[in-house]
C-alpha cells in the first residue's frame, strides 16, 4: 500500500515496557512518527535527495525515481529508529 505520509511504524515494546500509569500504552504498542517530511510535501532539502512535492493541481507519482529514492530513505529512517527501541518489535509499518 502507498500512503503519501511520514514513514510510521507500529512497535511492541518489551515486557518491562512503562503502562498507563507511568506514562506508557497499557498494551504496551508505540506508534513511532517520523519528523521528516511526508512524500507529499517534500521540497529536497536534504543532499541527495530531489523534491517529490508535486506542484500545484498535480498528483504526486508514486513510481517516480524521485519518490521511490525518497520512500527508501524514509523506510531506512525509520527503521533505524525501530532498532533502538530496545526489546521492540515492529509490528507494521506505513509509508
Amino acid at each position: 500500500m502507498f500512503f503519501a505520509g511520514a514513514a510510521m511504524a507500529l512497535v511492541a515494546a518489551k515486557p518491562s515496557a512503562p503502562d498507563a500509569t507511568n506514562g506508557g500504552p497499557i498494551n504496551g504498542v508505540y506508534i513511532v512518527h517520523m519528523k521528516a517530511s511526508p512524500v507529499v510535501s517534500y521540497t529536497g532539502d536534504i543532499h541527495g535527495y530531489n523534491a517529490t512535492k508535486p506542484g500545484k493541481g498535480q498528483k504526486i507519482d508514486p513510481l517516480a525515481a524521485n519518490t521511490l529514492s525518497y520512500v527508501s530513505y524514509l523506510k531506512g529512517k525509520r527503521d533505524e529508529a525501530v532498532r533502538k527501541v530496545r526489546g521492540g518489535a515492529k509490528i507494521y509499518d506505513y509509508t
